[in-house]
């Protein structure tokens, strides 16, 4: 905000640095759960260790839960005065 930058593009520069990591620890996380699903199928009572819901609906709650929780933190990013954000730096 100090360098001219717009309310959007804060917000979406700080949605997207949290939005990176989450998204990527989803990937592997779901391939490799893919992956052990098997080894671990004597131990799941009740569901198949290829449940859909498993592997499509929570990997999107989750996603949204990082939207979210990077929102408040942004919004909060965009009613700071600029010059009282450079002093503290």
């Amino acid at each position: 905000m100090a360098l001219a930058a717009q309310k959007s593009r804060v917000i979406g520069t700080i949605l997207l640095s949290t939005f990176s990591p989450v998204a990527l620890g989803l990937v592997v996380g779901v391939i490799g759960a893919l992956a052990l699903a098997p080894h671990i199928a004597n131990l799941l009572v009740g569901v198949s260790p290829r449940d859909p819901f498993t592997f499509v609906v929570l990997p999107l709650v989750m996603l949204a839960a990082t939207v979210i929780a990077s929102l408040i933190p942004a919004s909060r990013a965009t009613r700071v005065e600029p010059v009282v954000a450079l002093k503290y730096e």
